[in-house]
């Protein structure tokens, strides 16, 4: 994609462990084709329920693993969706990043957050806001940051 639209860089989007795996590629490959990231209930800090998985992809979503130990966003704009119904990354506090926006749901579980309407609009909203960000072509919104994601610490 980044290639063929004139090296545009892309925004990730990951659910669960894709968000993992977002991050997994920014550490590799570094954010030269990346723009930012966007995580559903992604375990950063592991899950209690590792158990319930068989082999090696359970035992990588131990609480503390070498995969599931981050702590903080990336040095992109990064925006966290997570919630307080999310059965599968136990506990709740393991889907929370330092320094990343963040929007926490009540109404939709791991699988439910893939469907949730407010869920869509945030994530809109935020990719909205980076484009208004780097569309330097347009310089009649350089000062503007009405709709910009919000930070949540």
């Amino acid at each position: 994609y980044y290639e063929q639209n004139q090296q545009r860089k892309i925004i990730l989007i990951g659910h669960s462990m894709g968000g993992l795996i977002c991050r997994h590629y920014i550490e590799q490959y570094g954010t030269e084709k990346v723009e930012a990231t966007i995580s559903l209930g992604t375990p950063y800090r592991g899950t209690k329920t590792y158990r319930l998985a068989r082999g090696t992809v359970g035992r990588q979503f131990k609480p503390d693993s070498d995969i599931c130990n981050i702590t903080e966003a990336s040095s992109l704009a990064h925006l966290v969706i997570r919630s307080t119904r999310d059965w599968v990354v136990v506990p709740f506090e393991n889907t929370h990043l330092n320094n990343a926006n963040e929007m926490i749901i009540t109404n939709a579980g791991h699988l439910g957050i893939l469907v949730s309407v407010p869920v869509f609009q945030k994530i809109h909203d935020f990719v909205d806001g980076l484009l208004d960000i780097s569309d330097t072509s347009d310089t009649s919104n350089t000062s503007d940051t009405e709709g910009l994601p919000e930070h949540h610490a």
